[in-house]
């Protein structure tokens, strides 16, 4: 009985965190700005400063700041972490045994596609600091959707090796013990 309430607690919860996600996405779009000043502050040495006036955005340049990159819903992560946060929800309705797993691979799947998504962001940042306009262009079209097609592809590979869905039939047989013939 406790595993059902705590199961069905999960799947309400997971839902939740899904549909807000969806639904506000302003809050994360605002701290991934923040951590992305960081970040370029912190790696390469550039002033920035996330989330000027409450816009998702973040202003930076190598000695002042003169550019700026606004993270908008699309730009973010939370468009992927809700949906990973529905998926999972789905699969706990399904799945009495594997609350645990379920929980810790969205935890870890997510985890990984927020960081490559933030490494995207600095990329971008470094690019428009860097070449202007059309290395902006270069890097947010091209190169940053090939770096989130590979978060979103390795967050998927996460989330299966994690929650143990990873099956066997798909690895292929394991080693083989050998048998030995009686005497």
């Amino acid at each position: 009985m406790i595993m059902r309430v705590l199961k069905a607690t999960c799947v309400i919860a997971a839902l939740a965190a899904g549909g807000v996600l969806l639904v506000l996405p302003g809050p994360l779009q605002a701290f991934e700005a923040r951590t992305t000043a960081e970040l370029l502050r912190l790696f390469l040495g550039y002033r920035a400063q996330g989330s000027p006036a409450g816009t998702p955005a973040v202003q930076f340049g190598p000695n002042s700041l003169s550019d700026a990159v606004r993270v908008s819903a699309e730009c973010s992560s939370a468009p992927v972490l809700a949906l990973l946060s529905i998926s999972t929800a789905a699969l706990l309705a399904g799945r009495a045994d594997q609350v645990d797993r379920l929980l810790l691979a969205t935890v870890t799947a997510g985890g990984f596609f927020f960081v490559v998504n933030l490494v995207r962001l600095v990329g971008v940042c470094w690019a428009l600091a860097r070449f202007g306009d059309q290395g902006f262009r270069v890097a947010h079209v091209y190169l940053g959707s090939v770096v989130s097609l590979a978060g979103l592809v390795g967050a998927a590979a996460v989330y299966l090796a994690t929650a143990g869905m990873w099956s066997a039939r798909l690895r292929g047989p394991g080693p083989q013990r050998a048998s030995v013939p009686a005497r």
